[in-house]
């Protein structure tokens, strides 16, 4: 299962994608503020996870795409909102496995408890977070 300070949840605004997008990195270094990403996100996305290999089996891992963002990458990106849940440590950009659709996966998120479930059918991914309950 997911911890709160796994690598895949650092900020990325200094990956080679986000050099070439913006001409620089960020310059946080992959850093994540202390404590990691917020429990109750966490403990989310591994109920998520248990659901999703219970209904689809073993190759139902997710993955994401971004986790937490410091305030400077975060107000880079196209269509980001100021005082995102990602820069509060909330929100979790995740990626279905093959095994399942966008709306596979939103579907468990919602059914799981999350505030937040965006999703992204052009770029593949689910948004999904701790704050409100809300969908777009």
């Amino acid at each position: 299962m997911f911890t709160n300070t796994d690598d895949c949840f650092k900020c990325h605004g200094d990956s080679d994608d986000n050099i070439a997008e913006f001409g620089e990195g960020c310059g946080c270094n992959f850093s994540i503020p202390d404590g990691g990403i917020v429990k109750d996100e966490i403990d989310l996305i591994n109920r998520i996870q248990e659901v999703c290999i219970e209904r689809f089996g073993e190759d139902a891992i997710l993955t994401f795409s971004c986790g937490y963002r410091c305030q400077f990458h975060n107000d880079r990106l196209k269509g980001s909102v100021p005082n995102s849940e990602h820069i509060q440590c909330m929100a979790l950009d995740t990626i279905p496995p093959n095994c399942m659709s966008v709306d596979d996966l939103a579907d468990i998120a919602i059914e799981c408890g999350a505030g937040g479930v965006g999703r992204y059918y052009s770029m593949g991914f689910v948004h999904i977070d701790s704050g409100e309950r809300r969908d777009w």
